[in-house]
């Protein structure tokens, strides 16, 4: 099977990470609230859903790869779960929030236009905001200089 819908809590929890973090795309909310993380978990489960669908056209609704739930089921809970996890946000490593965006990418991209859709920009925000709260991240230096003189010479008065 190369490709499966995620659980809600899984569509839920990157919504809420998103509204919580600040990082939602305009076309989805212009706030960063409960209906903000609620639009992204449903944003992100469309997408999985039509990638499941693009790769099983013959598996009716309810019956594709996944919880087993029916599309709109999907999409319902998973906007229950952001909404749960952005008023009670749990504890979770942003080590965490990368691989669960490295699944849903995974399992959205069976169609031609993901790398095009709102929901993968929706993913590189997330992805941006976890990273950018990895442990070290702040203190980490922001260019890297190391000269080398034999290559430097080269540059030297025009030299190259």
């Amino acid at each position: 099977m190369s490709a499966y819908i995620v659980n809600p809590e899984h569509l839920g929890i990157l919504g809420a990470y998103a509204a919580l973090h600040r990082v939602v795309i305009s076309q989805w909310s212009h706030d960063q609230s409960v209906k903000a993380a609620q639009q992204v978990a449903i944003g992100l489960a469309r997408e999985n859903i039509r990638s499941v669908t693009t790769r099983y056209p013959d598996d009716p609704d309810g019956l594709r790869p996944g919880p087993g739930l029916k599309d709109a089921e999907i999409q319902e809970a998973a906007a229950i779960y952001a909404g749960y996890f952005f008023t009670h946000p749990p504890h979770i490593k942003p080590i965490q929030i990368l691989r669960l965006i490295e699944c849903l990418d995974y399992q959205s991209c069976e169609t031609d236009d993901w790398p095009q859709t709102l929901a993968f920009r929706q993913l590189g925000w997330i992805r941006g905001a976890a990273i950018r709260s990895l442990p070290g991240y702040d203190q980490a230096d922001w260019e890297f200089s190391q000269p080398i003189p034999e290559i430097e010479a080269l540059y030297v008065g025009g030299a190259a």
